[in-house]
């Protein structure tokens, strides 16, 4: 068998050759997976599981997850493990608390470095230099008013914002990418550097390169963010095209 495993005619390195990517999702996700795999570069293997979630987006039923995520972290490939996990959620990072998912998803034991989406997207900030943002939330008026604390806590500032006060996943995962343009479109503000769609539910990645044209600055989403900052943290920096000017940022 050693000899086999040495013969390129019957083994190859696989599609994961360059890095393994987990990401821990909502059971009630419709969004990610499609979006995750079109935007991952030959050779990085994107692998997932999914954390019980009734589909009803609320502060209580976010905050409830933080008990299942090491348990769903701990499927993904058991035997060889992945070189970074992330649980994908914006608003679960936030109200479960980076630090707190940090430890849940450490604690499966099955990768080397672990973030989640609102680290992801923070450190887009930080990389762009972006201090002023518009914002465009999917989320109901409690989870955004939330997130509008977290980011002026760290110092960022938000001119405008939309929210359109969703509280279903389902709902999320359907709103046309003409409307989440035209909200995109309304939260713009002058003193805007950057524009940020959140919530990985929404199909916002493939207006990514749309609304930069239109708006004459970077957009960061958060799906968009994880795979950015996951890549960066193994060291993979040539990305597909059409993904924004984030991905030209080292």
């Amino acid at each position: 068998m050693d000899e086999k495993l040495k013969d390129p005619t019957v083994f190859d390195q696989g599609r994961s050759h360059r890095a393994k990517l987990g990401f821990v999702i909502l059971a009630t996700d419709r969004t990610s997976e499609a979006d995750l795999l079109r935007m991952a570069p030959e050779g990085i293997g994107i692998h997932f599981s999914r954390i019980p979630m009734s589909g009803v987006i609320t502060v209580d039923n976010l905050m409830l997850l933080n008990s299942a995520i090491t348990q769903a972290a701990a499927l993904i490939l058991p035997d060889e493990g992945v070189d970074v996990m992330c649980f994908h959620c914006t608003a679960g990072s936030l109200l479960i608390g980076e630090r707190n998912i940090m430890h849940a998803l450490a604690n499966a034991g099955n990768a080397r470095m672990c973030t989640t989406v609102l680290s992801a997207v923070m450190e887009a900030f930080k990389s762009l230099n972006i201090t002023r943002f518009s914002l465009v939330t999917p989320y109901g008026q409690a989870i955004t008013s939330n997130l509008v604390e977290y980011f002026h806590d760290t110092g960022l500032s938000i001119p405008r914002l939309e929210c359109m006060d969703l509280s279903l996943d389902s709902d999320i995962a359907r709103v046309h990418p003409a409307y989440i343009e035209s909200c995109a479109i309304n939260a713009d503000h002058p003193h805007a550097q950057a524009l940020f769609i959140s919530c990985t539910g929404l199909r916002s990645v493939e207006l990514i390169a749309t609304l930069e044209d239109r708006l004459g600055k970077p957009v960061i989403t958060s799906t968009q963010a994880a795979m950015w900052h996951m890549l960066r943290m193994v060291g993979v920096y040539p990305c597909l095209a059409g993904y924004g000017l984030l991905f030209e940022s080292r």
